[in-house]
């Protein structure tokens, strides 16, 4: 599992998030980085109240690239 894990981590000793299969961490190792996650969502998370909170702000985003998994499929 170690070799696993610093075999993704970059410079900064962090994992990349793009070429690391989550599934198989432990549960303690993926809870760290849900917390870890969660610490910065909720630094960047607009309330109502705060400056700049749009109720139901909807955005388009372009792709940054081709993709299957979200491609349309014929059942």
């Amino acid at each position: 599992m170690e070799d696993f894990e610093d075999d993704a981590k970059n410079s900064d000793n962090e994992i990349d998030y793009n070429n690391t299969n989550l599934n198989k961490l432990s549960q303690e190792e993926v809870q760290k980085h849900k917390d870890k996650m969660d610490v910065l969502f909720n630094k960047n998370q607009k309330k109502p109240g705060d400056a700049g909170f749009i109720y139901d702000k909807q955005e388009e985003f372009a792709p940054a690239g081709d993709n299957e998994w979200d491609e349309d499929e014929d059942f």
